[in-house]
């Protein structure tokens, strides 16, 4: 133990020392048993002589130096089926693992009237000690629109159609529940930060925003919107102001201590839909429209956003024939515990994750095109030298991923080959980086894994995968400029796009690089078979997405949330009109988990501050807990199997029409023919067969 350490214990109390004998940097570590309390590590723990440890505050480390005890001992213990000496208050340090998840489960349903509430054995702690219970609750009359924690998680409260909120603890027990006076549904509910948890803000679709102390009988604080306001915000930073977002295009501030509302922001022929305050930076404020962009703003000084994030192929495809019968609007925005990423679920398209403080200023993809263009050749004379050699300097060590990929590819199961692909590279850039030169060990293989990836999106065509296409393209010809296929793909994507001009360019840098390549006649066929609707593509200061979530459909409720879950945001959660609860990985993208959460569509999602548990809410009238279950002896029935499928079906969800809709409810089968013709002359590796699934809003 270091000085630092050793000088912020109690040097008074002599006690037993715990041992911790595993830590990634550091090697043993040991604790005196004693209070310790450290400003950098941010913990308050008591440590007993009898080796027993109760946790009651935040995490033992920062960043990412030394272990987290509690998760080690808690792993340790979960390795050896031990059970706790004494229960542990499982905070956000450990709030999920693969461990944990792989118990996930529906332990709570929070019913109307005098159904029964079924507990189904949890992980209430940390100890897998619980048992059934049944308990009588009375609930809500209408669809549950909105799920708020308080900040220590001891309270959730819910608002509904039914113009009531109510407040829950953490067993599921009502603990208060009051009419909120507002005269249409309710969207939108926050404890206010000062409040001492007494004071709830609530917004409805009868524009108003009303403040209830609803521990006593005081009349609510009332002010009112031009329009129905769908989403507060709140932060601990300043705690007595709250703000929301209305359909009257406008941002309001809030001020507790006053009767008046101040305009923040003014968005004229735009909805807001929602809003969000970085709590880490607490000036920074996304602005959620009804439209792809989000605004990013500065509160100091909101004269104009400091900038704008968007996924990069939207403001082409949005001008498109795709949308013709839809338009893209943003349901929820979000900032990580770091606040240096921002969620965005975007309706009618995928949920993406953008980095807010990093890479704002890094080149788009038409910029590293042009990049492409201008830079030298670096070719050798000859054309010996081709994909070939680049397989042959690749390594052993991702070749079962490429292999397993492969074998996705060659049976139609895209989804799970972008998967395969998308670990594989996580893994390759942990150990060469995200930009490698040619000659760094592993270069090839991230190279190879990049090129194929984007071989799979090529052939899977959701949406937004030519975009994804091009983007990993791209990044493998920085690293090798000799990848046929690649520098193939790159103009594949381009044609998907309607970017003809820019592929023109590409596919004459081809033919010069690589004059006996047998793709070139394919490309001159795509380029002149296609229309003349070029779509204009420039530049922007936009910022574009670090990653992109596939598997949910978004299309016909507005206030569909996509949240953080995890200690470290390991993991995305968010609902789907499938009423599937779906839980992604972070780092690769991956749809790892569903549950059937709603028998319509569940909209809400919010997981507890410090425990291992979501809470969930749609178009039924109940709110769903979820936790871990034990490891053995209970069927979790509600787990959705086949994720390829489920994510195929809701993409295809998403560009139904109306009457395809009507048609297919009363079991006609209707072949959708809307879409664009693509071709089928590719190599082994490229090529998409059949049509492409039009694009209509229901």
């Amino acid at each position: 133990m270091n000085a630092a350490e050793s000088d912020c214990c109690t040097s008074s109390e002599s006690l037993s020392t715990l041992t911790i004998l595993k830590s990634p940097k550091f090697g043993r570590i040991e604790a005196p048993i004693s209070r310790l309390l450290h400003p950098n590590y941010h913990l308050c723990c008591v440590l007993s002589s009898d080796t027993e440890f109760e946790s009651i505050g935040g995490s033992f480390i920062s960043c990412d130096h030394l272990i987290h005890i509690k998760g080690y001992m808690m792993e340790r213990r979960i390795q050896k089926r031990e059970l706790w000496p004494s229960p542990i208050v499982f905070q956000r340090d450990y709030l999920v693992d693969d461990h944990l998840l792989e118990r996930f489960g529906h332990s709570k349903t929070l019913k109307n009237g005098n159904d029964e509430l079924k507990v189904m054995i949890t992980l209430r702690s940390v100890c897998l000690l619980s048992s059934v219970k049944f308990c009588l609750l009375q609930g809500h009359d209408g669809c549950v629109n909105c799920l708020q924690w308080n900040h220590s998680g001891t309270l959730l409260a819910s608002g509904s159609d039914d113009m009531h909120v109510r407040i829950w603890n953490t067993e599921g027990t009502p603990v208060h529940s009051f009419n909120s006076g507002h005269m249409n549904n309710i969207f939108s509910v926050q404890f206010l930060p000062s409040g001492n948890d007494e004071i709830i803000i609530s917004a409805s679709g009868d524009s108003s925003v009303r403040m209830h102390t609803y521990t006593h009988d005081d009349a609510a604080s009332v002010w009112w919107s031009g329009g129905r306001v769908k989403r507060l915000a709140v932060t601990r930073a300043d705690p007595l102001l709250f703000w929301s977002a209305a359909e009257d295009g406008i941002i309001r501030q809030y001020d507790a201590r006053t009767s008046g509302a101040m305009t923040l922001l003014k968005f004229p022929g735009k909805e807001c839909k929602s809003l969000a305050i970085n709590e880490t930076r607490p000036e920074m404020m996304s602005v959620a429209l009804n439209e792809a962009a989000v605004p990013i703003y500065d509160r100091r000084n909101i004269s104009k956003p400091i900038f704008t994030v968007v996924p990069g192929h939207i403001p082409i495809t949005e001008e498109g024939s795709r949308h013709t019968f839809r338009s893209l609007s943003v349901t929820h925005v979000g900032f990580n515990s770091l606040g240096n990423e921002m969620i965005v679920n975007i309706g009618g398209e995928q949920i993406y994750i953008f980095n807010v403080l990093d890479r704002v200023n890094e080149p788009d993809a038409l910029q590293s095109l042009n990049s492409f263009l201008e830079a030298p050749a670096r070719l050798p004379i000859d054309q010996t030298s081709t994909l070939l050699s680049i397989e042959q300097r690749t390594t052993e060590h991702f070749k079962v991923a490429r292999e397993r990929a492969k074998i996705n590819f060659i049976n139609k199961e895209y989804t799970d080959a972008i998967d395969t692909y998308s670990r594989a590279i996580l893994e390759c850039e942990s150990l060469c980086g995200t930009n490698p030169s040619p000659t760094q060990p592993y270069a090839m293989d991230l190279c190879l894994l990049l090129s194929n990836r984007g071989a799979s999106y090529l052939r899977r065509q959701w949406e937004g995968d030519a975009y994804a296409c091009l983007l990993d393209t791209i990044r493998a010809l920085k690293i090798e400029p000799r990848n046929t296929k690649a520098h193939y793909r790159v103009v594949k994507a381009l044609i998907e796009l309607k970017q003809f001009d820019i592929a023109r360019k590409i596919s004459c840098l081809f033919k010069e690089r690589f004059p006996c390549d047998r793709s070139c006649e394919k490309l001159d066929r795509l380029l002149r078979s296609d229309p003349d609707t070029q779509i204009e593509w420039s530049s922007s200061d936009t910022a574009d997405y670090v990653q992109r979530l596939c598997g949910h459909c978004n299309t016909n409720t507005d206030i569909k949330e996509a949240v953080w879950f995890g200690a470290r945001d390991e993991y995305i959660a968010a609902g789907s009109d499938c009423g599937s609860l779906l839980i992604w990985e972070r780092k690769s993208g991956a749809l790892v988990k569903a549950f059937e959460a709603d028998k319509n569509i569940l909209n809400c999602v919010q997981p507890h501050p410090s425990t291992c548990l979501l809470a969930t809410s749609g178009i039924e009238h109940v709110i769903r807990f979820w936790q871990p279950l034990p490891e053995e002896g209970v069927e979790n029935r509600r787990q959705r199997h086949g994720l390829s499928a489920l994510s195929a079906n809701n993409q295809k969800r998403m560009h139904t029409g109306i009457f395809e809709m009507v048609v297919a409810s009363i079991g006609l089968a209707v072949q959708n023919e809307i879409g664009l013709a693509v071709h089928n002359e590719d190599d082994d590796e490229e090529g998409i067969h059949g049509r492409r699934i039009g694009c209509n809003t229901t």
